[in-house]
């Protein structure tokens, strides 16, 4: 850190307790001194606040919308509305709706953004909106169907379609585990978002604003599926604040493997009867009769996917009723209309199986308690589920757990004390920093004392203790594992290295022996089994989109990985050759690097 004439600030976190004598990097006592008075007049006191307040969506399960202050920039968590489209169940987030600094979408569904073009075009939201590509698409097609299906039932008018496109239209699109930095008002706060396994492009947002981090968890499932990785957010350890949801807390599911017979067993039934099967799933969701496709035949039976809004019983779909050979078809634009009352029979039973894809009450509850957040939040569940979750994580872990009602504000800011504080320079004139990456780290023993009313960190009065030595840096698992095998170290179970060496003769013996002259440089050697599957996975868990497209592995959009081999002989150990095809772009370079810390390099 190069010398200046002015004492520099720096941020330090200063805990409340008996702690006098402060490193940078471990906190280090010598004596066991109350705390640090408060902080008088003048002296700048940090600290990240945090408020909460449920517009909707909570001691019940309607639609998701929550106010989230983080010093004083407001997040709208979720946009959402009951396909009833009632105008006066958005009476919360009108009150708030011009004062939203931005919007964070978690999901494609009309519970987590039916009421957007709404709220932007009669309530005043104007901030830029957030969400991953999925549900920035899937999103806009769910909003289409919907009006559609709702202009030939009625004369809808709260929006249209050019208000959909106006909602959608400068939404920022942001990547899984993308940081993104907010600007203005929001400076200093970061969001991210994270997979949450329910949907294609659910997400569980992070936001964090000086070192603490706010997660946004609702809809999550920790299992992985066909074709979603499961949720990130055990990946989370100790958040300042979760904010998550109670809706399943009181279900728990029986095994998937006995869950999936279940349906197949009833689908067949019916379909071997001659009967037809109607699916409900939503536009842009997850469909229920994925990968079934084996089991249906067009001309005996029949399958229907309905993603129609159920404001009422027949409301917005072509309504099929079948008995025997009669059928009832209902015109949605007729010339003439004539009306009578008649009593129908209709054959048909109904059958719940949860294929929703979110965590049971078990699992959530295992979820919680091995993120362990400082601060919960619970939201969107009955009143029965949302005080059983209530109960429990109060009852069997050291939570402070709140469960706020519509419009009701809760202060969660964290419990830590944090002040602003600066480096004097006679302290700054005996350290020895050394460089890390863009930066210059050291070890500081310290005092906090008082210089023109402000917090200031002086030379310790007295000699302190040794402090344990801080092992500082980013060790990066793969990076690790080349350095192993350039040392020649175990690779399976064999042990590898490069040799140069001559041929030499010893006791009549040939022999390797160190070359007489210094030999040119060899190339790079990459040694290793990669398994295209097992790759697939490992891009997965890095965020990225990947899938098998003719015998080849597609990254993304523009890059794809070819494994060549001789085909010939089987069983052979001979070398092979990974093919990367695309352009020079941001995902080549990336996709190139992790493919590298698959081998180990020689």
């Amino acid at each position: 850190m190069p010398h200046t004439q002015h004492a520099r600030p720096m941020y330090i976190r200063l805990l409340s307790g008996p702690t006098t004598t402060l490193g940078l990097f471990l906190s280090h006592s010598t004596s066991c001194s109350p705390p640090p008075p408060p902080p008088a007049k003048g002296i700048d006191r940090m600290g990240t606040s945090v408020q909460v307040t449920p517009l909707s969506g909570a001691y019940g399960e309607g639609p998701l919308c929550y106010l989230l202050a983080v010093d004083g920039f407001r997040f709208l968590l979720d946009c959402g509305w009951t396909d009833l489209c009632d105008p006066s169940h958005l009476q919360p987030l009108a009150k708030v709706a011009p004062t939203i600094d931005a919007v964070l979408l978690s999901h494609a569904d009309i519970m987590h953004l039916g009421a957007l073009p709404y709220a932007m075009k009669h309530l005043g939201l104007s901030a830029p909106v957030y969400a991953t590509e999925p549900v920035f698409r899937l999103g806009i097609l769910t909003l289409y169907d919907y009006f559609i299906s709702q202009r030939q039932v009625s004369d809808f008018d709260l929006f249209t379609l050019d208000d959909i496109d106006a909602a959608f239209q400068n939404v920022v699109r942001l990547k899984y585990s993308q940081n993104h930095l907010l600007n203005d008002k929001g400076e200093g706060i970061v969001i991210a978002p994270h997979v949450a396994g329910h949907d294609l492009g659910g997400t569980v947002w992070k936001i964090t604003k000086d070192g603490e981090d706010v997660v946004y968890a609702v809809d999550f499932n920790h299992r992985k599926e066909r074709h979603l990785n499961g949720t990130a957010l055990g990946s989370f350890v100790r958040p300042a604040v979760l904010i998550t949801d109670a809706y399943n807390a009181l279900n728990n599911h029986v095994y998937k493997r006995q869950q999936d017979q279940d349906f197949i067993d009833a689908l067949v039934k019916v379909l071997t009867g001659g009967g037809s099967v109607l699916l409900p799933i939503d536009t842009a969701g997850r469909g229920a009769g994925d990968g079934m496709d084996s089991m249906l035949d067009e001309g005996s039976a029949r399958l229907l996917l309905d993603s129609t809004p159920s404001k009422g019983a027949g409301d917005g779909m072509d309504s099929m009723l079948d008995e025997g050979s009669a059928r009832l078809l209902l015109d949605s634009t007729p010339s003439k209309v004539i009306s009578n009352e008649m009593t129908v029979q209709v054959k048909c039973s109904l059958a719940y199986m949860d294929f929703e894809g979110r965590s049971d009450g078990r699992s959530v509850k295992s979820v919680i308690a091995h993120v362990a957040p400082l601060k919960l939040v619970l939201v969107h569940g009955s009143a029965e589920a949302t005080e059983h979750l209530k109960m429990h994580c109060s009852k069997n872990s050291d939570l402070h757990v709140y469960a706020p009602q519509i419009e009701e504000t809760i202060d969660v800011t964290s419990d830590l004390c944090a002040y602003k504080v600066q480096l004097s320079e006679k302290l700054m004139s005996n350290v020895i920093s050394k460089k890390l990456g863009e930066h210059e780290i050291a070890w500081v023993d310290a005092e906090v004392g008082k210089a023109d009313d402000k917090l200031t960190l002086l030379p310790p009065s007295s000699t302190p203790a040794a402090h344990k030595s801080v092992l500082v840096g980013d060790l990066k698992l793969a990076d690790f594992k080349q350095f192993l095998a350039n040392k020649g170290l175990q690779l399976g179970e064999h042990e590898i290295a490069w040799v140069d060496a001559e041929v030499g003769k010893a006791d009549d013996k040939l022999t390797l022996l160190p070359p007489s002259s210094t030999p040119a440089a060899h190339k790079s050697v990459l040694v290793g089994d990669l398994k295209l599957a097992d790759f697939k996975q490992f891009l997965a868990n890095k965020g990225l989109q990947v899938e098998f497209a003719g015998g080849a592995l597609r990254c993304g959009e523009y890059i794809t990985l070819r494994k060549i081999g001789d085909a010939g002989q089987k069983g052979s150990t001979g070398s092979q050759q990974i093919v990367i095809e695309g352009p020079l772009c941001e995902d080549y370079y990336k996709i190139r690097e992790l493919l590298y810390s698959q081998f180990y390099l020689l």
